[in-house]
């Protein structure tokens, strides 16, 4: 293990394909800001995605304590056969427990929902076009 942490912590930090001028060897409470800026010109939503905002505004689909499922998404092309697509749900059901609003790293808003499922207990998060409301 060490030795993998020392090849991790050793190589220059790669943003969407950019190379910055840091190894995470090379942060220090010194120089953090300068890299913060460099994180920023490269990649700015890497840094706003970082900050939370206000639920109220953002319109959620689902409200808190909705029963939701899971979809499962089936699709094939024609190179495989013939066209079709089919649109499923999970059997598991799920509570909505909180509504997650984020800015993604690419600058636009979206939508998670914290949920626990009916059956296990489990707590997941889905994002918003990855469930539907159950019956």
């Amino acid at each position: 293990m060490p030795e993998a942490a020392k090849s991790l912590n050793t190589k220059k930090i790669i943003l969407s394909g950019k190379e910055l001028d840091y190894r995470p060897i090379d942060i220090t409470p010194k120089n953090v800001k300068k890299y913060i800026n460099q994180i920023q010109k490269a990649e700015p939503g890497f840094y706003f995605s970082q900050f939370n905002y206000p639920r109220g505004i953002v319109k959620f689909k689902f409200q808190i304590g909705n029963i939701v499922r899971p979809k499962i998404i089936s699709t094939s092309t024609k190179v495989i056969g013939s066209k079709t697509s089919s649109f499923n749900l999970d059997p598991e059901r799920f509570q909505i427990l909180n509504q997650l609003p984020f800015v993604s790293t690419h600058n636009q808003s979206n939508k998670l929902y914290k949920v626990i499922s009916l059956d296990t207990g489990n707590i997941r998060t889905f994002a918003e076009e990855q469930i539907a409301l159950s019956a």
